[in-house]
């Protein structure tokens, strides 16, 4: 049976449940969508996409309507202060302004979605990744039991 091994929320700044489907889209393999349709129920794929660090920290420094922010995967970490990303770490290390970062993200979300930033400077590196409740379903299933992520890879001053 997979399960977490406790109650996986989201919040404002993505928080553990949001950070959760971010690591598991980093980590996508195929396997079935039945468990996790409640958490995804569009079914998106989860494609690679590049971006230069301005433009990534522009479309970060945007929330949506509702103040809810981008939540990013296990290896990035980033601060929003005063409408700008102020710092953003790529596995510990300061992402340069040309540095370009490759990106697991949906089309939809990539077009400007739930009032996000369309992102602009993107390109793509591959497309037909398995949906987004795949990604989801194979991390449950390759590390179950899964623990809630930390929630503490935005910082919003």
């Amino acid at each position: 049976m997979d399960e977490t091994s406790e109650p996986i929320v989201r919040t404002p700044t993505g928080g553990p449940l949001a950070e959760l489907v971010a690591d598991a889209n980093l980590d996508a393999g195929p396997v079935t969508y039945e468990e996790v349709f409640a958490t995804l129920p569009a079914g998106f794929a989860v494609d690679v996409w590049a971006i230069p660090g301005a433009a990534l920290k522009s479309v970060l420094a945007h929330p949506n309507a509702q103040g809810w922010v981008l939540t990013p995967s296990s290896s990035l970490r980033y601060t929003l202060e005063g409408g700008a990303v102020t710092e953003m770490t790529l596995n510990g290390v300061p992402v340069t302004d040309d540095q370009v970062i490759e990106i697991a993200a949906n089309y939809i979300l990539v077009g400007g979605y739930e009032g996000f930033p369309r992102w602009r400077g993107v390109t793509s590196v591959y497309r037909g990744g398995p949906d987004d409740r795949g990604a989801l379903a194979t991390y449950l299933v390759k590390d179950s039991p899964v623990g809630a992520p930390a929630g503490d890879r935005v910082t919003v001053r």
